[in-house]
């Protein structure tokens, strides 16, 4: 009486629930397939990379990294008919940052400022700046620029440079000419013969 329920009701719920599991089956198969694809393709990607085409981007990243660099020859001298040197280059370094590399500025400053002549909060900013490249010094002499490279902080680089200077005055520096900063004669003697 009241608690029957309508036939078509009941035939209905069975099928209903069987339909909504076959659907939810397939889905899942369907997401498992599409799973295992992604994880062949990864796979696939990781065995190209790291074996068939690896010499391919181990050469990439070297040449990425390694940079050549020319250093020019020590400019010659320039001396008078009596052999006295008139302009000479002096080998002297000149300290580079890479400010990046740099992970304690002040404790880097302070120790870099006694040997190569500035103040240390000079230097702060500069091995904060976050450029890349930051010439702390131009012309330092190779014995301190040697106690620089002791110091092995990383991102400090010690390259060899040159000063040219006049040993016997400046007198003559109309007829010498100058050098300019890329080690080139830029006027004078130092033009004519460079």
């Amino acid at each position: 009486s009241g608690s029957r329920r309508a036939p078509s009701a009941l035939g209905r719920h069975p099928s209903g629930r069987s339909a909504t599991r076959q659907i939810m089956t397939r889905r899942v198969r369907a997401f498992r397939l599409v799973l295992a694809f992604l994880v062949v393709v990864v796979v696939g990607r990781l065995v190209d990379v790291q074996v068939i085409h690896s010499a391919q981007y181990q050469r990439e990243a070297t040449q990425e990294l390694t940079q050549q660099v020319t250093l020019p020859a020590l400019r010659g001298g320039i001396y008078d008919r009596a052999g006295r040197a008139l302009s000479l280059s002096v080998p002297t370094d000149m300290v580079l940052a890479d400010d990046f590399q740099i992970s304690h500025p002040l404790h880097e400053a302070e120790a870099l400022a006694p040997l190569i002549g500035k103040r240390a909060t000079t230097l702060v900013p500069l091995l904060s700046r976050h450029s890349g490249y930051v010439p702390l010094v131009h012309h330092l002499s190779t014995a301190k620029a040697s106690k620089v490279a002791a110091l092995a902080f990383p991102g400090v680089t010690v390259v060899p440079s040159d000063e040219r200077v006049a040993p016997a005055g400046t007198l003559a520096s109309p007829v010498l000419g100058l050098v300019n900063a890329a080690g080139k004669g830029a006027g004078g003697l130092e033009a004519q013969y460079n």
